[in-house]
């Protein structure tokens, strides 16, 4: 497997990831994944081939993606679950296997070991504090997680929960960065309006790129498919968004946090979006 390149994408939800995700499944020769440790299910693993390897390892018929043993197994021993994974990819002739990582999924030390291993870099996504934060609340309060237009549906945003729930965020990603940092991976951080909400074409021409540059003969198809994912909220501005936006810019101005809740984790005056070794 000395020629297989494993991505592993950190990020939270709704960071785009599942648009980024289905960019990458569709680059040739590359083995696409999403959340492989959500509690729920083992989101990509999902073809006849790869849950029949999976069966066998396993010795025992696998349903689908939410079988709950194959679940558990995820859970239970991540590092021979990916090492399954790459075994597959490797007899498959796939240069890339890459998954998504979100908080409280992997102890630390598990993700850790993951990121330990031969050939792994690692892409971060982020955006926007109060962007991610309203778009969660919204998916929470209307179950809508993916394909729903939200642009019209409105929530309340109270200023000490988003301010809560960000430092929480900002920490998880903080904590990877070191992680990788110290291992000496290759990484790259992904800022959502610059890289990733840019259309599928050209995101995936910079994803082949990216993907050359780690050393992976992995390439742009002869034809990208259309999105399967839509962005949900169509309101430019934040504060647009909710039903308290004056009330919530307000009190974040008074608790001198605005600027922080329109910034990005991991990208400021000490850290720029880009490639780094």
């Amino acid at each position: 497997m000395a020629h297989l390149r494993e991505m592993i994408i950190i990020s939270s939800p709704r960071n785009g990831t599942n648009f980024y995700c289905e960019c990458v499944r569709q680059i040739e020769g590359a083995l696409g994944l999403f959340e492989i440790f959500n509690p729920s299910a083992v989101f990509g693993v999902r073809e006849p081939p790869l849950l029949a390897h999976f069966a066998e390892a396993l010795g025992h018929d696998i349903d689908g993606a939410r079988d709950k043993r194959l679940v558990a197994f995820f859970k239970q021993d991540p590092l021979q679950a990916v090492n399954l994974l790459r075994s597959y990819a490797d007899a498959q002739g796939a240069s890339l296997i890459s998954y998504k990582v979100f908080p409280r999924q992997l102890p630390p030390e598990q993700l850790s070991a993951l990121m330990a291993r031969e050939n792994v870099s690692v892409s971060f996504l982020t955006r926007r504090r109060l962007d991610v934060y309203v778009s969660y609340c919204k998916a929470q309060t209307h179950k809508s997680w993916a394909n729903q237009d939200t642009t019209d549906l409105r929530v309340r945003v109270d200023a000490d929960a988003f301010l809560e729930w960000s430092k929480a965020n900002d920490a998880w990603f903080a904590d990877r960065l070191a992680d990788v940092t110290a291992l000496g991976l290759p990484y790259r951080i992904w800022d959502y309006e610059q890289d990733v909400n840019v259309g599928k074409a050209a995101l995936m021409q910079e994803l082949a790129l990216h993907l050359a540059d780690l050393g992976t003969g992995a390439k742009l198809p002869d034809q990208i498919r259309k999105p399967g994912f839509i962005r949900q909220d169509k309101a430019a501005r934040p504060f647009d968004r909710v039903e308290n936006g004056a009330e919530l810019r307000a009190a974040l101005h008074a608790a001198k946090q605005l600027r922080y809740a329109l910034g990005t984790p991991l990208i400021g005056d000490d850290a720029q979006p880009g490639v780094a070794a």
